[in-house]
């Protein structure tokens, strides 16, 4: 363990010098740290593969998201300009009480506001939306020739009510366990990594427990995001899948 906060220290070092507290839950595929700067500043630094230019664009989009009314701890970039020089990113410390699902609804307009002012915005490099994906069969965390035939076909088919729909960007992994309450009262909105251009309706899915299809072309975009990255989760993701698409 103490190797691996070594490791965890050196990283962080282009941002100056950093002590590294205790490891924080959530991150099912990446690591997050709450670590402590100069003048006893805490931040939270995670473990990334995404790209300068797919982190950048997450970067101006959290600020987008600041400016709609949404509370948001942005990436913080490294002097030289890099928001991951080691592997890691850096963000402010966000203080406050887990949310609960009710309290998901106060970012409702805020998210409206961030849909109007982003709507023009070209793709998250390295990202794929739903429909790109029924043209390309693949592109960013989604590769739909890696899983059976079943599966890629039982997600394409939860996620054709959404073709021919405008898009924006949005969260993409919009739930309670991602939002807190500040301690001014205000929602923070937590963890932009799965965010890209795609339907605003992966977002607003949260809102209409009514409307089933919106549900499952969540839950078909988490089981072909994870298919890689967290198989055993994916799979059992997938039955869940399968045995609605029987239902229905």
């Amino acid at each position: 363990m103490a190797e691996h906060i070594k490791h965890l220290s050196d990283s962080l070092a282009p941002w100056g010098g950093f002590e590294v507290l205790r490891r924080l839950d959530g991150g099912r595929r990446n690591l997050v740290f709450l670590v402590r700067g100069d003048g006893d500043r805490r931040l939270v630094a995670k473990t990334t593969t995404r790209s300068q230019a797919a982190l950048a664009w997450a970067a101006a989009l959290q600020q987008e998201a600041r400016r709609a009314g949404i509370g948001a701890p942005c990436y913080i970039a490294a002097p030289d300009g890099r928001f991951a020089p080691g592997g890691l990113t850096l963000e402010p410390f966000a203080d406050g009480r887990p949310a609960t699902q009710a309290e998901l609804w106060g970012l409702k307009p805020g998210l409206a506001r961030l849909r109007a002012r982003s709507g023009g915005w070209p793709q998250r490099p390295g990202f794929a939306s739903v429909t790109e994906l029924f043209a390309a069969g693949a592109g960013g965390d989604v590769d739909l020739t890696l899983m059976p035939k079943s599966v890629a076909t039982a997600c394409l088919a939860a996620w054709a009510p959404l073709l021919g729909r405008r898009e924006a960007p949005i969260h993409g992994d919009l739930n309670s366990s991602n939002l807190l309450l500040g301690t001014d009262g205000k929602p923070v909105l937590l963890d932009w990594d799965e965010a890209r251009r795609d339907s605003p309706l992966f977002d607003i899915a949260p809102f209409r427990p009514d409307l089933p299809i919106l549900a499952r072309a969540r839950l078909a975009w988490e089981v072909a995001a994870g298919w890689r990255s967290e198989p055993g989760y994916a799979k059992a993701l997938a039955e869940r899948l399968l045995a609605q698409r029987e239902e229905a």
